[in-house]
């Protein structure tokens, strides 16, 4: 069995490959659960009005609730699906949700959509980037290693003579 510091005597481009494939697989999970909920979504979906509970100024996302079989459930969208500017947004505003009846949890509007496949272009540039900068360190590394290994003879031979 491998000592636990044994991941730190690793090459830093390994180091570095395997902080990109946890990030690869943790994006991974986050999109797979909103991938099966648009899939639910679009084989399923019903409309039902629902009601502003919260509003998020961070992102100007509103947090919604609609009732199904007597069952409240919670979800959010962007603002803009109430048809309105985010400042004037008041709880209690009423929106048209979709929801899947199989799986009553799963709600969404166009908006909440058009938001996530917005993201998807940054999400794929962002491990692009990760990869590209992994890219760059090993080279850096490489040539520091080559100039290193160049070096190390010819002062050797100097200091015979």
């Amino acid at each position: 069995m491998r000592p636990a510091g044994a991941f730190f005597n690793q090459p830093s481009w390994q180091k570095d490959l395997l902080g990109v494939l946890t990030l690869v697989i943790v994006l991974c999970l986050v999109s797979g659960l909103q991938l099966r909920d648009e899939y639910l979504l679009s084989r399923h979906a019903q409309s039902t009005v629902a009601t502003v509970i919260s509003k998020k100024s961070g992102h100007a996302w509103i947090e919604y609730e609609y009732v199904v079989a007597g069952i409240k459930y919670v979800g959010r969208t962007p603002s803009t699906t109430t048809g309105k500017p985010f400042d004037k947004v008041v709880i209690g505003d009423n929106l048209v949700v979709h929801f899947d009846p199989t799986h009553p949890s799963v709600s969404g509007t166009p908006e909440t959509r058009d938001a996530i496949t917005s993201t998807i272009p940054f999400l794929a540039l962002l491990l692009l980037g990760a990869l590209g900068a992994i890219g760059i360190r090993h080279l850096q590394r490489q040539r520091v290693l080559a100039a290193a290994k160049q070096e190390a003879p010819g002062s050797s031979a100097a200091s015979r003579e």
